[in-house]
């Protein structure tokens, strides 16, 4: 697959949107093939066994706004902080499944992606609720947080997003074990 993502991006210079997700050949190649798209704001890898270096590359692309990156192989705070560095239009954060992303990410990505909105971090057991108060004190307008079964949301988060995020749309901690009824009261105090 890889060989026709690169004919792909050769051929078709105007993408703007890719989605490889569980495509279980795709690999460095092909993400450094996107890489090379001028254009490109949408990339779906979720599932792909991309690694370090197909993610670094896509740094390259500049106007991406959309990255599911969740559960590929090896993803770690240092193959996202380069796209998360160059990437200011970054709105919408896929890292689900993420076995070695830590809070160092998501205090980056307060500081340097503004336009975040959504963020998709559930089974991610490196977050701690230090990482996910700075998401939720550093974006008010973030409208999507999906936590799922973490123990990097509990009521202390729910009660910053009650007090900061009024936008709030999407809100998915179930199985979230540190979450408690008194929480979810903070969402509507």
């Amino acid at each position: 697959i890889d060989a026709a993502v690169e004919q792909l991006a050769r051929a078709c210079r105007e993408l703007r949107s890719v989605s490889l997700s569980n495509c279980g050949r795709v690999g460095d190649r092909a993400a450094c093939a996107l890489g090379t798209l001028p254009l490109l704001e949408r990339v779906g890898l979720h599932g792909c066994p991309v690694g370090a270096t197909g993610r670094i590359v896509l740094a390259g692309c500049a106007r991406l706004t959309t990255l599911d990156a969740g559960h590929t192989r090896g993803l770690t705070d240092e193959a996202l902080a380069r796209v998360v560095r160059n990437c200011p239009r970054l709105q919408w954060l896929g890292i689900a499944g993420s076995e070695h992303v830590t809070d160092a990410l998501l205090q980056l990505v307060t500081t340097r992606c503004r336009m975040l909105e959504r963020i998709v971090c559930e089974d991610c057991p490196c977050l701690s609720p230090v990482g996910i108060r700075a998401l939720c004190e550093g974006y008010p307008a973030l409208a999507w947080l999906h936590a799922a079964r973490s123990r990097a949301v509990d009521d202390a988060c729910l009660e910053s997003i009650g007090r900061l995020s009024s936008g709030l749309v999407s809100l998915d901690v179930r199985d979230c074990p540190t979450v408690s009824a008194a929480g979810f009261e903070h969402l509507y105090e």
